[in-house]
């Protein structure tokens, strides 16, 4: 079994416990928070809302995420560039993707038929 699917099946055990433990902790420990209550106008109440409705899975892939951090598994807030509309939450992994695509779905499907062919 690889690590990732040990940190998956670890996590979805103790998924409440760590929801709970990390709901408690402050979003500063989240290098994000300056960002994402000045540029997003989100709270960090309305921050955990999301993370909770989303079952702290990403918006993307639907991987397990980590509330605050460093890494891939990391939440980031995604947000529309053009309107500043948060979107949801995804893996730093996730964002990398639509980031470099600046935000072009057409770009994206390109490059999933390009791997489905190679």
């Amino acid at each position: 079994m690889s690590k990732k699917e040990d940190d998956k099946r670890y996590y979805e055990k103790n998924k409440e416990k760590l929801i709970a433990k990390n709901s408690k902790l402050t979003i500063e420990r989240n290098y994000n928070k300056r960002n994402t209550e000045c540029r997003y106008s989100m709270q960090e109440v309305e921050w955990w809302s999301r993370y909770q409705s989303q079952n702290g899975n990403c918006a993307i892939c639907g991987e397990p995420m980590l509330p605050h951090g460093r890494g891939k598994d990391v939440a980031y807030v995604d947000h529309n560039h053009e309107t500043g509309e948060v979107r949801g939450l995804i893996h730093s992994k996730c964002n990398l993707i639509i980031g470099h695509a600046e935000d072009d779905p057409q770009l994206l499907r390109l490059a999933a038929e390009y791997l489905e062919r190679n």
